[in-house]
This record gives structure tokens, C-alpha cells and sequence, in this order.
């Protein structure tokens, strides 16, 4: 399955004296994902391994969360900054949309610097 990811990052900036946060605004969309299942995104506490990872997975069901990903089964994490989120579940596919205050969860890896792997990191069922 082809997934594609569209993301923008921002720096946190001062206006006059409010300080907004650097933030991830990302959108996931794999045409070919139907009949249910997920879609998720993966940041890597160490580069390359999934256990110790963060992600941020939306489901077909229309939910989108953060979870940690420890002995390889994904844990709702009790940090969900998620916001302006959206999953568009179709006969023609799935994605998912989401807006994310940085850092990212407590062993993520700082997503500028993350290499997104497809093969990796993002699952689709």
C-alpha cells in the first residue's frame, strides 16, 4: 500500500509576550486502505526501533490518538495533545489528519531530525 504523508512543521515563536509552541500539522492518506483497519505514524525514541516509539495512529472507526508503543503493542498514551484532528474512512481509502504541540510524547524523537521510514513506521491494515 502506497502511504503518503503531507506535514508542516512550525518553530515556536513570541509575539509581543506570548510564546506559541512549535507544532506538527501532518496528514496521512493511503488510497488503497479500505475495509477498516489503521493508519499510523511512528517517531522513534532510537532511531530505527519501533519498541519505545511514539505514534500517532487514527483508526477507520473516526478515532485519531496518541499512543507509546512498548513491547511492540500500541498503549493509549495518558498525553493526548492532539488537536484539530479529522479521518476521512471512504470505499477509496483512509486518512487522517492532526495538529500536535512539540516535543511529542515523552521518548519521541524530536521530528525534525527523524528519518520517516514508510516500511517502518507507518502500518496499514
Amino acid at each position: 500500500a502506497e502511504v503518503v504523508l503531507f506535514y508542516e512543521l512550525s518553530d515556536a515563536t513570541t509575539t509581543g509576550r506570548r510564546l506559541s509552541e512549535a507544532t506538527l500539522k501532518g496528514r496521512l492518506v493511503c488510497e488503497s486502505c479500505t475495509s477498516g483497519g489503521m493508519l499510523g505514524l511512528g517517531f522513534a525514541a532510537t532511531p530505527k526501533t519501533m519498541n519505545g516509539a511514539t505514534a500517532i495512529i487514527g483508526t477507520s472507526a473516526g478515532g485519531v490518538a496518541i499512543y507509546e508503543l512498548a513491547n511492540y503493542e500500541p498503549t493509549l498514551s495518558a498525553q493526548q495533545t492532539l488537536f484539530d484532528t479529522e479521518v476521512v474512512a471512504t470505499d477509496a481509502g483512509l486518512e487522517f489528519a492532526f495538529t500536535v504541540p512539540l516535543p511529542l510524547g515523552s521518548g519521541a524523537g524530536d521530528p525534525a531530525t527523524v528519518v520517516i521510514l514508510p516500511w517502518q513506521f507507518v502500518k496499514a491494515q
